[in-house]
């Protein structure tokens, strides 16, 4: 798992957040979840090696998104398999980005 870095913008609103890739049951499976100082209904967007990978949307301060293919598949999107996560960022809708975070040497 990696915790990911608020960027400037991230850090006006103490975003915070944490990302993690596992294998249960034959799956593979992501799961983000982001901390930030927003309104309950803003949504964000997750983005895995740059490609949009789903939204969400902020409830309590937090937000969570959890994906998961069989061993054999990719995930949606045209995204890889969850080994072949290298980067994640999290954004408003705006593009502006608030966290960001790599996996192994990206």
């Amino acid at each position: 798992s990696i915790d990911l870095i608020p960027t400037p913008s991230g850090r006006t609103i103490s975003a915070s957040g944490k990302v993690e890739t596992y294998e249960d049951s034959g799956w593979q499976c992501v799961r983000l979840a982001v901390r930030a100082e927003l309104s309950d209904g803003t949504p964000l967007t997750v983005l895995l090696n740059h490609e949009p990978a789903g939204s969400i949307v902020v409830l309590g301060r937090e937000a969570e998104l959890a994906l998961g293919v069989s061993e054999s598949g990719n995930l949606p999107y045209g995204l890889p398999a969850v080994s072949g996560i290298k980067t994640v960022m999290v954004a408003r809708l705006d593009g502006t980005a608030v966290l960001t975070g790599a996996f192994g040497n990206a």
